[in-house]
């Protein structure tokens, strides 16, 4: 009897974590206070007129687990300072979301080249 109530526990805890995902545009995998904490760290350390797109597998509520793909785009030009900015966002994003597998691209207005990937987060993903 102990396991079913276990068992039951269990469940019962993955519904309510599931059923805490929002789901922008019907495709977003990030509950409400994740959405939140990117947000914030974005525009703390980048400035609040920082872009964040979500992309990648967590657009797709069809997939499973998957990282936390980000592409910020920024008003920054010097490229020292934006490499600073980034670490700070990291470090705020895992110490608020706690360990977990996080990739961030940073646009910014004076790069030479722009990753064809860049394009692709814009297309299909989701601006926070």
């Amino acid at each position: 009897m102990r396991y079913l109530d276990e068992y039951t526990t269990a469940t019962l805890r993955a519904e309510s974590i599931k059923e805490s995902y929002i789901y922008t545009n019907n495709n977003m995998r990030l509950t409400p206070e994740q959405v939140t904490i990117i947000k914030k760290a974005g525009a703390e350390t980048f400035g609040d007129t920082a872009r964040i797109w979500l992309f990648g597998s967590r657009v797709d509520d069809h997939k499973r687990g998957g990282d936390i793909d980000l592409l910020i785009e920024t008003e920054e030009t010097d490229v020292t300072r934006i490499v600073k900015i980034e670490l700070a966002f990291m470090v705020k994003l895992q110490m608020q979301l706690g360990e977990q597998k996080i990739d961030v691209l940073v646009d910014y207005p004076s790069r030479k080249v722009t990753p064809p990937i860049f394009e692709v987060a814009k297309q299909t993903g989701i601006l926070l």
